[in-house]
């Protein structure tokens, strides 16, 4: 009986539990994280350990009481030595000072603990609380102006979606564009298209299905509190290619500068205005359904020119209407006035005092 106590102690004494259960030695290199597809990792230097890592991560930012973002992400790894945090698969709520809401998702991301700056890398997809949406490769969100940039490196594609809360009208024109760079300031609504601009309007016509007016410019700044989009060229440009263009079926158009009215009724506003030291080149439009000879009859026409300080495009009731010393060519004629409508469905042109003259006449004449 002595004996069996004995051995019952030996089989229970600390040191033998601490020999059974002592864990194995950990490879550092595991808890790094081992993404094949990361933007950021490659960013951190290679010696880095995260302190922790957080599954069904969420952080909120604060200032002076004032929300500035809330982030969620599936994982997060701290890095808190270099003020880092990484985080995957990101949601991203960003607040302006009115409390409007930015909503981002991402890949991933990169929060700077100190500055409460974030990068976001990899599908960027940003809703704009007025009715814009963009995707690009990366952004950066700065906290201190709560302004979001997209460097000029990296292309961005955006276009019109309905505000928050809204319902999406198939009467209503809509826009679309690809640029590369952007800038938006929450505080003023506004997005800035930074180089190699192309943005789309669409008009939808029940009889004639989609037309679609399409501008080429080097920067455009789009005003959301102002419903209007502006168009520029680079000073730096020869005069003869500082020109924005602007493309219609059957017409096109360079100008200095140009407008579009965002979120118009094309019944009362005409929604495209080229500006300053305007160009116009009209060819007929050719339907899809034409026959060939038809297209042929088109092919052959010649075009009706155009020059102006403004041109107005009323995309609802197809016209031109010309301002500011405008002229408008057709065949050996000239025709100036005060203000020149141009019917565009026929050869019709309505000229407020006029000043018409053919040069094929005069030399009949002498």
């Amino acid at each position: 009986m002595g004996l069996l106590i004995i051995l019952q102690i030996v089989a229970f004494s600390p040191r033998k539990l601490e020999e059974e259960v002592a864990p194995e030695a950990i490879d550092a290199g595991t808890l790094r994280p081992q993404y094949t597809d990361s933007f950021v990792q490659a960013t951190i230097p290679a010696d880095r350990i995260p302190e922790y890592t957080v599954e069904g991560f969420q952080q909120v930012s604060t200032q002076a009481g004032n929300k500035q973002w809330l982030m969620q992400a599936d994982r997060a790894f701290y890095y808190t030595t270099d003020g880092i945090v990484h985080a995957r698969d990101v949601h991203a709520d960003l607040y302006d000072a009115e409390g409007k809401i930015t909503v981002i998702t991402s890949k991933e991301a990169k929060y700077f603990i100190e500055t409460r700056d974030l990068e976001l890398f990899g599908d960027v997809k940003t809703i704009y609380p007025t009715g814009l949406e963009t995707t690009s490769p990366y952004m950066l969100y700065q906290a201190a102006n709560k302004t979001v940039s997209v460097p000029v490196a990296y292309p961005v594609e955006g276009k019109s979606v309905p505000p928050a809360g809204g319902k999406i009208d198939p009467t209503a024109e809509r826009f679309d564009f690809h640029a590369k760079g952007l800038k938006y300031s929450g505080s003023e609504d506004r997005v800035e298209l930074l180089s190699d601009v192309q943005v789309r309007v669409i008009h939808p016509d029940p009889k004639k299905g989609e037309e679609i007016t399409t501008v080429d410019s080097d920067r455009a700044t789009i005003d959301r509190k102002r419903d209007l989009a502006r168009f520029t060229m680079l000073e730096s440009r020869p005069a003869e290619l500082r020109f924005v263009k602007i493309n219609q079926p059957g017409m096109s158009s360079k100008s200095r500068r140009a407008e579009v009215r965002i979120n118009a009724n094309p019944r009362k506003l005409r929604t495209v205005r080229a500006l300053d030291d305007v160009k116009i080149e009209e060819r007929p439009k050719v339907d899809e359904n034409a026959s060939i000879a038809e297209r042929r009859r088109a092919r052959n026409a010649k075009p009706r020119y155009a020059t102006a300080g403004i041109a107005e495009f009323d995309s609802f009731k197809n016209l031109i209407v010309l301002r500011d010393y405008p002229q408008v060519y057709q065949d050996r004629d000239t025709i100036t006035g005060e203000t020149i409508i141009v019917h565009r469905d026929s050869d019709l042109v309505e000229v407020d005092q006029s000043n018409a003259f053919s040069e094929g006449e005069l030399e009949e004449g002498q």
